[in-house]
């Protein structure tokens, strides 16, 4: 064992400022949110190179007289608390004094202040902790701060920083967080001399929400209204069931005017509006938690990232019951004022908080299994076998397609869950029109169904099984060995067409898509942060077929996409397309690269989807394709593609056996 040993005082600097600051975003932040404590009425944010070359943060707040700018560099220097039990009562956003001193012991740092009561502004400069020059200067009343060289003398962490625009991507949602937070502040965010947001400081949240995030969203958004009746008050916005998100990537908490991370609350606000959105789909929510602060405590993250409630259970009590009152109170005044058809009102009943279980809290995992709604899907999938590669690879053909069928010979389409357990049990094939009663249902699929997961010689029975037909007109039956196989037919394509496109990507063989230009180009507006990941990856996605162009007004225009892709719902392509690219905001498939994340989407877009009729005669086919993948159990996206249920079971839940 090594002799231990006391490091020297620089090394402890640098060790320190590495748990406070991690990227260029962490010093925006903390600069940032000094300035708000500084009651800054504007903030003009400046970067270089995604920050890595300088950060520049300008605010017109009180400023720091001369003599405390040198102090304001020490360790633990504040003036947001003096005594330990300051900290039941915080307020300012920060407070521990770490934030300079680990900024100053790895950059090259520039203040210049002027409080308003001082002749003349004063700067000091310095490097590695070091102070180099301090002086009198002319500078307006307020604060700038100038960091440059980011990490220059701990290339470790140096060599960690990413790409200028995942830097820039960062920086972008922390200013975005912190002007949502201070609506009475104005924001300017800048890269390279380029504006990427800016806000009007004219304290109206909705304001702020549509300068950040445009028209569209901000016309989508129901009020949150606050029940003074809980010691934790709601207030903001939650979008109506027709404005929703594939991930969490919109869904932005603040307590106190705080940005932060809660299972807690999420749980909380997507449990509320559970029942009124779409599976597999997230709202879009601005949640602004207001109660006294001795009831949270936001000392416990390095970054302050995360905060600690006092009652967890309470907590999500008066989340759950603020956040679905207003939109069951909506949902009302339109049943009140728009009845359809002289149809009934609906009967919103109010939410008693008492009522409310509170359900075990789990951790939760990033979510992995973001597939796009297919039945919002009006596509009628062209013909599939068009060359895309130089070595003429081929996608599968799928031919004759139709949404709403006109019944054929030989084909079954079961509409009824209890008929198939009627065939299965007589060995005919049929076609039924009647409807299962809910406890049939209920008792199938209770009846133990069986992911076929790693079971290469159970998926290769299926080309000898006997096919059945289609269950609403998603899923493909097969009957073999006493034994009922789901098919997952838009999962069963989609991985055929994936490991196909990653197959010729692997062989470096360059992608040639066949494009279709649109006939009307579709025109649409982005978030400043995801207008960045677009405007990264224009090059690749038009190696993928899609033509998008950025306009001077930052909009874009896509005008052409892969030609199987040709009746697609162009909104929810373009979420799908940003859902591939950010897998950080709880994007799919978090260990597949970019490019097989493009890939898959690529091929869930071209698969055959849900509610497709597929010909008997093309079953074969599309069996022999997919039984050659490497990985045949999963689409890309983790889906199961194969379901099995024995007769025994079966039998059991229809209580023919006990």
């Amino acid at each position: 064992m090594a002799h231990i040993k006391q490091l020297d005082e620089q090394t402890i600097k640098q060790i320190a400022a590495g748990e406070v600051i991690e990227r260029p975003a962490s010093v925006v932040k903390e600069l940032v949110e000094n300035a708000i404590d500084a009651g800054a009425s504007r903030i003009d944010v400046a970067v270089k190179q995604g920050g890595i070359a300088e950060i520049r943060v300008q605010d017109n707040g009180s400023g720091i007289p001369q003599n405390e700018c040198l102090l304001a560099f020490q360790n633990h220097a504040t003036s947001k608390l003096s005594r330990i039990d300051d900290l039941n009562n915080l307020l300012s956003m920060g407070f521990r004094g770490e934030a300079l001193a680990s900024i100053a012991a790895v950059s090259h740092v520039t203040l210049i202040s002027k409080p308003s009561a001082q002749e003349n502004a004063y700067m000091v400069e310095l490097q590695g902790s070091e102070v180099l020059k301090q002086q009198a200067c002319a500078a307006n009343n307020g604060t700038q701060f100038i960091v440059r060289n980011l990490f220059y003398n701990v290339p470790a962490r140096y060599k960690f920083l990413k790409k200028d625009n995942s830097e820039i991507q960062a920086i972008t949602r922390i200013i975005t967080e912190e002007a949502l937070a201070a609506a009475n502040i104005a924001f300017t965010l800048s890269n390279n001399d380029k504006i990427i947001l800016q806000t009007p400081g004219n304290n109206d949240r909705l304001s702020v929400i549509q300068a950040l995030f445009g028209t569209e969203v901000a016309d989508k958004l129901l009020p949150i209204e606050s029940d003074p009746n809980f010691t934790l008050t709601c207030s903001g916005y939650i979008g109506r069931a027709d404005l929703t998100r594939k991930s969490r990537r919109m869904e932005y908490f603040f307590v106190n005017n705080r940005s932060f991370a809660s299972n807690i609350i999420l749980k909380a606000v997507e449990a509320a509006v559970q029942d009124y959105l779409m599976t597999r789909t997230f709202p879009v929510a601005f949640l602004f938690l207001d109660l006294p602060a001795n009831l949270v405590d936001v000392n416990v993250h390095p970054r302050k990232l995360e905060v600690r409630f006092w009652n967890d259970n309470e907590v999500y009590r008066a989340v759950y019951h603020q956040v679905k009152n207003s939109f069951s109170a909506y949902l009302q005044a339109q049943a009140t004022n728009y009845p359809p058809n002289n149809s009934p009102v609906i009967n919103t009943e109010e939410v008693k908080s008492e009522q409310i279980e509170l359900p075990a809290f789990k951790a939760i995992e990033p979510f992995t299994a973001s597939i796009p709604n297919e039945q919002d899907n009006s596509s009628n999938p062209a013909t599939l076998d068009t060359p895309i590669s130089q070595s003429e690879f081929i996608v599968p053909a799928v031919n004759n397609l139709m949404r709403t069928p006109e019944l054929k010979e030989n084909v079954t389409i079961y509409n009824d869950i209890s008929a198939v357990a009627s065939n299965i049990d007589a060995g005919e094939t049929r076609s039924t029109t009647g409807s299962a009663t809910k406890g049939t249902i209920e008792r199938l699929f209770n009846a133990g169904l069986e992911r076929v997961d790693g079971k290469a010689d159970e998926l290769h029975k299926l080309p000898s099984a006997e096919y059945l037909g289609q269950l609403f007109l998603t899923y493909l039956l097969f009957a073999c060995d006493n034994a009922l196989y789901f098919v997952d037919q838009h999962a069963m394509h989609e991985r055929t067409i994936y490991e196909k496109l990653c197959n010729a990507a692997k062989r470096q063989e360059k992608i040639i898509s066949k494009t279709q230009d649109l006939l009307v180009p579709y025109s649409f507006t982005l978030c400043p942060a995801d207008s960045l990941i677009i405007s990264e990856n224009l090059a690749e996605l038009s190696e993928q077929g899609y033509k998008l162009q950025q306009t001077a007004d930052g909009s874009f225009v896509l005008a052409a996409i892969p030609a199987d892709q040709i009746g697609n719902n162009l909104k929810q392509l373009v979420e799908d397309l940003l859902q591939a690219l950010d897998v950080k905001q709880g994007g799919f498939a978090a260990e597949l690269s970019k490019t097989q994340r493009l890939l898959a989407t690529k091929a869930c877009r071209s698969a055959i989807m849900a509610h497709d009729f597929v010909e008997r005669t093309r079953v074969p086919a599309l069996l022999d394709a997919w039984l050659k993948c490497l990985n045949p159990f999963q689409c890309p996206h983790g889906r199961p593609v194969c379901l099995k249920l024995e007769r025994n079971e079966l039998e059991k839940a229809c209580k023919r056996k006990v």
